[in-house]
């Protein structure tokens, strides 16, 4: 057993276990994502006697004498990780690079997760990948939004070969991406392709204004071509309380914008700024170098109190056999 202090208070840590995952079974929750220390999500200020590092915590081993500091830590505990079966209950081709994957549990069995997180889907020979959850979290199945990837394993059984009733292994849930500051002027949602999953997982939970949340609530979404295109579950066309904008990078159709969505975002922000909104949260989720260009444009802000939630897009998710 190894204690030391994590943000000001006295944890205890098994031997070998890492930095997060010892702060997660001591029942508080921070920033993280794939846990494999590839999305630098868990980064963690660590200082011993005069050295200071900063360190990815799902890879550092706690020593003695270390003063632990996240940049931000919640008293509260994330829903239990649980491996159990499932089976594909129905597979739909939902537009020409997407399918929709829903998957049934044993009585009883499905795992209870925040909407915004993840589970890894393990698949026996080929592997385990990761996909964020795309359904209610009231609903007793767990239903994925899936991308078809060029000369990925994992794309071509779901695209070629999964059938209803295949059997797979569901870990999760994971991860700490979820709405949880009601006390902002505003929220924008940002996802490229099948980063709108999360999202999705939340409108459809309702996880914005039944928790007090009042501001407006915009959605920006990149797709490479109409033709990739499905409907968005949790939007309803009448709906006066959330702006859906829909953006395509190659190609263009009449009615939806053309381009990279974080010029849009930018403007939005620059709006909110000028009618004196004080705090905002971007959830964003998508591929890394979407997610590192949007940072580093909300960084230009100076007098918005911008705060940004990410959940990046790893190409290299898929972990083979």
């Amino acid at each position: 057993m190894v204690k030391i202090k994590v943000n000001s208070r006295e944890l205890q840590f098994e031997d070998g276990q890492s930095l997060l995952d010892g702060v997660l079974d001591n029942g508080l929750t921070v920033k993280h994502s794939c846990r494999s220390g590839r999305c630098n999500e868990c980064l963690a200020e660590v200082q011993n006697n005069s050295v200071i590092n900063r360190v990815r915590s799902c890879e550092y081993i706690p020593q003695l004498g270390d003063v632990v500091e996240f940049e931000k830590i919640e008293d509260f505990e994330l829903p239990k990780k649980l491996i159990v079966p499932a089976k594909i209950n129905r597979i739909s081709k939902i537009s020409e690079k997407f399918i929709k994957a829903v998957f049934r549990f044993p009585p009883g069995k499905r795992p209870t997760f925040i909407p915004g997180q993840y589970i890894n889907i393990h698949l026996a020979g080929i592997g385990y990948r990761s996909y964020s959850i795309a359904s209610s979290d009231k609903e007793d199945t767990i239903s994925l939004l899936i991308q078809k990837v060029t000369g990925g394993k994992f794309s071509r059984y779901w695209f070629e070969t999964a059938r209803a009733n295949d059997r797979v292994t569901v870990e999760g849930p994971l991860g700490s991406f979820f709405f949880n500051d009601i006390e902002v002027s505003a929220v924008i949602c940002a996802a490229t392709g099948s980063g709108i999953a999360p999202i999705s997982s939340m409108l459809c939970s309702d996880s914005f204004f039944s928790k007090g949340f009042y501001g407006p609530l915009s959605i920006y979404w990149s797709l490479s071509n109409p033709e990739d295109l499905f409907k968005l579950e949790g939007i309803s066309d009448t709906s006066n309380k959330i702006s859906h904008y829909t953006y395509f990078t190659k190609k263009q159709k009449s009615g939806f914008g053309r381009g990279r969505i974080i010029n849009p975002i930018a403007n939005q922000l620059e709006t909110l700024e000028q009618q004196g909104a004080q705090k905002v949260s971007i959830l964003a989720s998508g591929n890394p170098r979407f997610i590192e260009d949007l940072k580093s444009e909300v960084s230009k802000i100076q007098r918005l109190k911008v705060n940004v939630f990410c959940d990046p897009f790893l190409e290299s998710g898929d972990q083979y056999s």
